[in-house]
């Protein structure tokens, strides 16, 4: 340090008079580099001094470009060198900023230096835009590009970093939603707070979680893992049995007269169709057929659950307190990820298909099956409609051998016994024998009596005593029309496994009399029909298909034994766990029965309420009874009336089957 100090006060005019003795310590201190910065003052002032020497000033022209590449002040001063009357000061000027921009391109690390740098070095390029610094211009030019280079080299690091930075980011994010998705199923508030709230969903999930939810099956499947005995539970799949679904049903495209298997042309639930077909036929039997073997999330709902909409019947089944994203609910089913299942919208009001019907064309990229009875309707304008066609002959016999599986373990007609039983019941019925077949009484000794509160039921007592052998060709036709139908098939079946020939024209009655003498005898009082049957009326006026438990829990009981199946009960958990059990009807046709029952008797109510629910589809099929149980001159005047209605309404859907099944008679 002390010889770059002498240096120093070498260099000043006052300490030495010899211009080489100073222009030769310039040099030295220049050769000391960036050690000698101390010296930049007395340099400067050298060179700005006119009256030294040419060698000395060009000396300290070289130091300062030396010592300091970064001082401005040495900048402004060597650029303003450039203009110097003397040649040699002004080259070296010119050296020493080449070696500045040397010293800014070598110091230059961040890419705000490199931007500094850029900025100094090209103003220095156009401050030597004079033939005689053309071999420093071409020099830091190449500097420039240099540093160009480098800034876009940093540039690429830095986007590199940050993408590695957010490749780190988004690998712990996926992560912390994928464990998420493990605990979902287990945690109500994971479910209501992460997943199922829209904004925590689409801020914290940045937006492609809602995508990957949305498209991705198996966290489809996930999503909906905690609901799905929630989704199915209306179905009642705890009681299916696959190997007793009878595959040979056919339907036809509405308006064609070509059959097809239903399983054909309904391999799963694809697109949007309606089956439509007459109670009994298997509509609903089918849907659960399809919902066995599905591998995709799919929604039952009863049509009388979508009295507030669609959309608010399934986010019941989705614990709607918790789950209230309905957008995002709509737009899993417009993207097929959720199918839905509606059945019996004959069951419903108007008013109720109407939201429906608008429902499914909104939704027309969704996957939608529907059934129902035949009605006056206008169905969505994007499903087709597909009617299911009553067994043939052929099939008839095929699908009552079919039941043996399902049949009471204690029903005393079993095996082959059975299957004779059938043979000979079928042979009976389709060829009119000409002597009446036995009819043992059901499970042993046991004697059935008609319950006083059924009371006459007109032509079909009557037709209870009936020979075969007077059967008309109508009546015939009738019963032929009723093994066609798989539902009475199955009640058939259940009486042919117990000893009793089935009653074709009187099923449900005989039924019922098994039934409510099972229920004498357990609880020592007759079966309250009547008021059995106005409770159920008045649940079917809300469109509530659960039974009154709470006021009939013995009758159901009893209604629930595996010996007449009448109705079945469902078990769930709500969404705060606590375990649920409703009773249901088993069909619609047992329904009827009992719902019947109301509309039957003389008075100024029951004359109402015959007129009053002309129009109503939920109480299609009591009409079609009534026209058998009813008094004749009665079930005439309800023809007029029937009649009348339709050519009003031009809706023939009650009045044609009743006129044919008053024919009949």
């Amino acid at each position: 340090m002390l010889e770059i100090a002498d240096l120093q006060f070498t260099i000043t005019m006052h300490y030495h008079p010899n211009n080489e003795v100073r222009n030769n310590a310039a040099y030295a201190l220049g050769d000391f580099g960036g050690r000698a910065r101390d010296a930049v003052q007395p340099l400067i002032e050298i060179l700005k001094d006119q009256i030294q020497t040419k060698d000395v000033r060009s000396g300290a022209a070289y130091a300062l470009g030396k010592i300091d590449g970064h001082n401005k002040e040495i900048i402004t001063v060597l650029r303003n060198t450039l203009k110097d009357e003397n040649i040699d000061v002004r080259i070296k000027s010119a050296a020493s900023l080449e070696n500045v921009a040397k010293t800014l391109y070598d110091d230059a690390q961040t890419i705000h230096q490199v931007d500094a740098a850029l900025a100094t070095t090209q103003e220095l390029v156009k401050d030597l835009e004079i033939p005689e610094f053309e071999q420093h211009q071409k020099s830091i030019k190449r500097i420039v590009s240099n540093l160009t280079n480098k800034k876009n080299i940093i540039q690429a690091q830095a986007r590199l970093e940050w993408v590695a930075v957010g490749r780190r980011i988004w690998l712990h994010h996926a992560l912390f939603w994928l464990i998420l998705v493990f605990v979902y199923p287990k945690s109500s508030q994971i479910q209501a707070i992460f997943f199922w709230n829209p904004w925590i969903r689409n801020i914290l999930g940045l937006g492609y979680v809602t995508f990957l939810l949305q498209w991705v099956p198996f966290l489809r499947r996930k999503l909906f893992e905690p609901f799905k005995p929630s989704l199915l539970a209306d179905a009642g799949l705890d009681s299916f049995k696959p190997d007793l679904y009878f595959s040979d049903s056919e339907v036809c495209l509405k308006g064609t007269d070509s059959n097809e298997a239903i399983t054909a042309v309904c391999p799963g639930i694809q697109g949007q169709r309606i089956i439509e077909g007459d109670s009994g036929l298997g509509k609903t039997m089918f849907l659960r057929h399809l919902l066995q073997q599905s591998k995709r999330i799919v929604v039952y709902l009863p049509a009388t659950k979508c009295a507030e909409g669609v959309i608010e019947a399934i986010q019941k089944k989705l614990h709607g307190d918790e789950i209230k994203d309905t957008k995002f609910l709509q737009s899993l089913i417009y993207s097929g990820a959720i199918d839905i299942c509606i059945d019996g919208l004959n069951e419903v009001n108007p008013d109720t298909r109407a939201k429906i019907t608008q429902f499914v064309e909104s939704h027309f990229k969704g996957n939608i099956l529907m059934t129902t009875q035949p009605l006056e309707w206008l169905p969505p304008s994007t499903a087709k409609t597909y009617v299911m066609q009553p067994l043939q002959l052929e099939q008839i016999e095929r699908y009552l051998l079919s039941r043996q599986p399902s049949l009471p373990k204690a029903a005393p007609v079993q095996g082959t016994a059975y299957e004779q039983a059938c043979r000979t019941f079928l042979s009976t019925m389709l060829s009119a024998p000409t002597e009446p077949p036995p009819s043992p009484q059901l499970w042993g000794n046991q004697t059935v009596q008609s319950p006083p509160e059924l009371g006459d039921l007109g032509g079909a007592k009557e037709r209870n005593t009936a020979n075969l052998s007077s059967l008309s060709p109508e009546e015939l036709k009738t019963a032929r029309a009723i093994l066609s139908n798989p539902m009475e098939l199955t009640l058939a079946a259940w009486m042919l496994a117990g000893g009793v020939q089935p009653d074709l024209f009187n099923l449900r009655e005989q039924q019922y009399k098994l039934m409510a003498e099972e229920y004498r005898r357990t609880w020592n009082q007759d079966f309250p029909l009547k008021h059995f049957s106005e409770a159920v009326y008045q649940q079917w006026l809300l469109d509530q298909k659960a039974l009154p438990a709470d006021k009939f829990y013995n009758e159901l009981l009893c209604m629930e034994d595996e010996k007449f199946r009448m109705v079945v009960s469902r078990q769930w958990k709500d969404a705060k766990g606590e375990a649920k059990k409703e009773w249901y009807f088993r069909h619609d046709k047992i329904a009827e029965f009992f719902l019947v029952q109301t509309f039957l008797g003389k008075s100024e109510a029951i004359e109402e309420r015959l007129k009053t629910h002309v129009s109503d589809s939920r109480f299609r099929g009591v009409y079609f009874l009534l026209a058998t149980l009813l008094p004749l001159d009665a079930a005439q005047r309800l023809r007029e009336d029937l009649i009348q209605y339709a050519a009003d309404t031009k809706d023939h859907t009650v009045s044609d089957t009743f006129v044919q099944l008053l024919r009949s008679r």
